[in-house]
């Protein structure tokens, strides 16, 4: 979100998990929403688009491949941060975030 100059609101409990996360995650003793929200082994498209083609967008998308798209969040401005949500409600920021391009 730094690199992109905006910040995000993103709802822990809309993440897609795979039944396999769930899994060795719930084996290991591991938190899949962590995983999930910070890991960055991430094996899901992640994009952000327009609110009035996200309905058009995630029709076609599901017919095409035969999957649902996510809706996890939204873009907020640049100084909002990333702000985190979960049953609707305000969760602190309990992730080691992934550096993509450590400095």
């Amino acid at each position: 979100m730094e690199r992109s100059i905006c910040g995000a609101e993103i709802h822990l409990d809309r993440l897609p998990f795979s039944a396999a996360l769930i899994e060795t995650a719930t084996q290991s003793g591991w938190d899949p929403v962590s995983i999930g929200a910070a890991g960055g082994e991430d094996y899901i498209l992640l994009c952000t688009v327009g609110q009035d083609e996200y309905d058009r967008l995630a029709g076609a998308f599901s017919k095409r491949f035969g999957k649902p798209l996510s809706r996890i969040g939204c873009i907020l401005p640049p100084d909002s941060g990333v702000q985190y949500y979960s049953a609707g409600l305000s969760v602190k920021n309990k992730f080691k975030e992934f550096e993509h391009f450590p400095s």
